[in-house]
């Protein structure tokens, strides 16, 4: 299918659309403007990190996306795009050209990562701000907005 198109007359055609599109849903977060893909990040990542907290004190070391102390969010969202959401919607709109849209948010929002990933004067690490969630640190300092 991701070859020769969609064939509408194909019952497994059919079930794979529905299969891409229910995956799509779940990842719609992705697709979200920044500022709604932001927020949910950092609620994703307050429940990540609350449970890297209870496997510390179980004695278990988290792994990285969940430990606070280890995770680089940008990096950790890059990658999940990368690997998970970019070739859920790439797909897709190869198969509906009308989500392409969709595919440019995704990718619009990679790009703000990216850009955080590499901005010198941000330390994108987590920081805890009590039953507030998580924030990111600008030279150490969690910033107001």
């Amino acid at each position: 299918m991701s070859e020769d198109g969609f064939n509408g007359g194909s019952k497994d055609h059919h079930t794979l659309l529905l299969f891409l599109m229910m995956t799509a849903s779940d990842l719609s977060d992705q697709t979200k403007n920044w500022e709604g893909t932001r927020r949910t990040a950092d609620l994703i990542y307050t429940e990540f990190f609350s449970q890297g907290d209870k496997e510390k004190h179980m004695g278990i070391t988290p792994i990285e996306m969940m430990d606070r102390e280890r995770a680089c969010i940008p990096k950790l969202q890059i990658d999940f795009l990368d690997a998970i959401a970019l070739p859920v919607y790439r797909l897709l709109s190869s198969l509906l050209p009308e989500t392409q849209v969709v595919l440019d948010t995704v990718l619009s929002n990679r790009e703000k990562w990216q850009k955080a990933q590499e901005d010198g004067d941000y330390v994108y690490r987590p920081v805890a701000t009590g039953d507030k969630g998580v924030d990111m640190a600008k030279n150490g300092n969690v910033p107001s907005s």
